[in-house]
């Protein structure tokens, strides 16, 4: 899968630069104290979020690639796969237990990114509702305020 993910986001990486740069337009950017405020505490919420999904993925890799250490498989491999060429001589086993570990944390580095990013530009995007939100309580019966909120909605939903 995280080759998958992997190939996808290389296709599209100047469309996911495009949207980093439209998010760091000015009306994304907060207007006063309160707004400050809330996104601190989301950014805070998206930390923990993020350190916890990290910790998991590299418990996980850790597994995948001491499993055969302890436990041993037929091949003695983090993956159990075909080779043209005898694995079970000295130097050949250690090189490919070695390749199939850096592969394993390659693919697991690639899937932290590509999900990170993902539930990062997803908590920017609700952050931005919230600071809707936020605007939109305080709007004090100005019309150009509403006129500014609903351009504001318009360039969140884009």
């Amino acid at each position: 899968m995280g080759q998958i993910k992997s190939y996808y986001f290389y296709k599209n990486q100047d469309k996911v630069i495009g949207l980093i740069q439209d998010l760091d337009q000015e009306n994304f950017k907060p207007k006063n104290h309160k707004e400050i405020s809330i996104i601190k505490d989301v950014f805070k919420s998206f930390s923990k979020t993020r350190v916890a999904l990290v910790l998991l993925s590299v418990l996980s890799t850790f597994s995948s690639i001491s499993v055969p250490l302890f436990y041993p498989t037929p091949q003695g491999l983090p993956v159990q796969s075909w080779y043209p060429f005898d694995i079970s001589s000295s130097p050949l086993h250690q090189i490919v237990y070695i390749h199939q570990s850096l592969a394993i944390i390659t693919i697991s580095g690639l899937n932290i990114f590509t999900d990170t990013l993902v539930a990062g530009i997803c908590t920017f995007v609700g952050l931005q509702c919230d600071l809707l939100c936020e605007r939109l309580r305080n709007l004090e019966g100005d019309q150009e305020q509403l006129v500014q909120c609903v351009k504001y909605h318009y360039d969140i939903l884009r």
